[in-house]
Parts: C-alpha cells; structure tokens; sequence
C-alpha cells in the first residue's frame, strides 16, 4: 500500500485516472465508497512502450531466461546437488544454448570452405593436366627431327649424291631436352597448390563429422548428461578443434596465392603485357588482405576480423 501511494505521490496529479467503480447493492447508505486511485500513461509513455514491444517482442521471455526457479521446479531438502537436481537442468539449457550457436558458427564456416575448395580445385586440376606435359620429354620433337634427317637422306639419294654429307640429328632419346625452369616453377606452385585445396577439403568434411559427434544425443540424469556435455566440451578444447576450423580459411587463402603465383609465371611466358596486369591485381588483392588483417589492431571496432 504504502509503495502504490509512494508511485503517486511521484507522479503529476493531471496524470491520474479516477476508475469509477458500481457500488455494491448491500452497501448502506452510510458507508463510504472508496474510489480508487490509478496511474494513466500519458501518450509520450504509451508511445514509448509501444516502440520498445515492436523493437524486442522478446523482452519478456529473455528476462525470463535466468529465472531458473520459475523454469525449474525446486529442489526438495537435501536434493540441491542429486542427479536430478534444478542445477543441473539449468546447466544443460545453457550449454545447450551455447553448444547451438558454437555449431550453427563452425557449420557454417565449413560449408563455406568445402563449396570454394571444391570449385577452386576443379579450375587448379583443369589447368595442371594441360600444362603437365612440358615436364615430360617432347617426343614429338624427336619424331620431327628423325622425319627431316630421313627427308634429307632421300634428297641427297635421288641427286646421286653421298648419304654420308647429311649432318645427322642432334636430337636422340636418351638426350632429350628437360623442361624449363619456368615449367618447373608454374607446375610446382599449381600442383601443391591443389595439394593444400584438397587437404582443405578433406579436413572440412573430417570436422563436419567431429562436430555431428559432438552434438549427438546423451541420455541418462541430468547429472549424467551435464558430465557427458562436459567431457565432450573439454576435449574439444584440449585437442584444438576450434583452432583447426579457424585454420582452414588460412589454408584456402595459401593454396589461392600458391596459384596466382603460378599464373604470374606462366603468363610470362606467353605474354608478357598480360601478366603485368595480372600481376597489378594480384598485388592489389595481397594488399587488401594484408591491411583487413592489420587494420583490427589499431581500430579495435574494425569488422575486418579474421580467426586467427
């Protein structure tokens, strides 16, 4: 009563609101009516109150959240710490809580990389299997070189003239020319470059089925699953799951840098203008990189975070 007065007495007088009440018909003439007193919103409140329903429809139900002995029925005396005591319960609702979005972040990222590393390795295989025969010998080279050694004998045959004037061919099978540097540098970049993307590959679909394990249903108490969510949650710590989903964008962005070297190089070769270019976009895009990841130290409020 006396807190309900307070809340008036608080408040402007123009701000009350009389509530007119049917009096009782047994009352007697003599008895007085008690008219009660009530607080009326003025409309900057109701407006007020109406914004913050729409902002967060949720409020009620997230401050409702943390009241565990309202979602949990208590425990009888000398029960507090039993198998199936309201601690436990409320320990399982938020690792669960926790768990869901821990899961929901590290699908999330794998499906992302396994999608990329499955496309990119497709264009790196595609590129390799054309440019892998400048590591093998030429014997087509040889072939052409016999061909004219054999043409020429033939001429010098028909014009009565000796075979042995013909200065043979300088080209044999077990001294055939080896590849290029260059062939050498551009497969090398582009074939452990597909060797990092289908690691990458691999890995992701191994941390998919870590992460199916770590969700899967337990049985039992409350005390049994909380130690069983518990045992599961430290060993994905002691044994760097969160560390290795963290790493498999970095191995992505190696193999991608492994491969625009490469693609430098080669272009080099064939045309150098060309590769110039490609050379400027590469450069842009490493410095980007660079910056996005740098740029989180001196401006802390910077999105551009990465895992590492």
């Amino acid at each position: 009563m006396s807190a309900s007065l307070a809340a008036l007495f608080e408040c402007p007088v123009n701000q009350w609101t009389i509530v007119q009440q049917p009096e009782p018909e047994s009352n007697a003439k003599g008895e007085k009516r008690v008219v009660p007193l009530t607080r009326r919103k003025t409309a900057s409140q109701m407006d007020t109150t109406t914004s913050n329903s729409k902002c967060n429809p949720n409020t009620a139900s997230s401050s409702d959240r943390y009241d565990y002995e309202s979602n949990h029925d208590s425990d009888a005396e000398g029960e507090g710490m039993g198998p199936n005591a309201c601690v436990w319960r409320a320990y399982l609702d938020e690792a669960g809580r926790f768990d869901a979005s821990m899961v929901e972040n590290i699908r999330d990222t794998v499906a992302v990389v396994l999608v990329f590393a499955g496309l990119f390795s497709a264009v790196i295989a595609t590129l390799v299997s054309l440019l892998c025969p400048a590591l093998r010998p030429d014997y087509n080279q040889v072939t052409a070189a016999l061909v004219e050694e054999l043409i020429a004998h033939q001429r010098f045959t028909l014009d009565d003239t000796s075979p042995d004037t013909v200065p043979p061919s300088t080209l044999r099978l077990n001294s055939l020319p080896t590849a290029s540097t260059a062939d050498r540098w551009v497969n090398g970049f582009w074939f452990v470059s597909l060797a990092i993307s289908l690691f990458t590959a691999l890995l992701s679909t191994l941390v998919k089925m870590w992460i199916q394990a770590y969700v899967s249903p337990t049985f039992g108490s409350p005390h049994t699953q909380s130690k069983v969510r518990h045992f599961r949650y430290m060993g994905m710590q002691e044994w760097n799951v969160p560390l290795i989903v963290g790493l498999l964008p970095i191995l992505l962005h190696l193999s991608l840098s492994l491969f625009f070297a490469g693609l430098v190089i080669f272009l080099f070769i064939l045309d150098p203008i060309i590769a110039r270019f490609v050379w400027f976009v590469g450069l842009l895009a490493f410095t980007a990189y660079i910056v996005s990841d740098l740029l989180p130290v001196w401006y802390p409020h910077c999105p551009y975070k990465t895992p590492y």
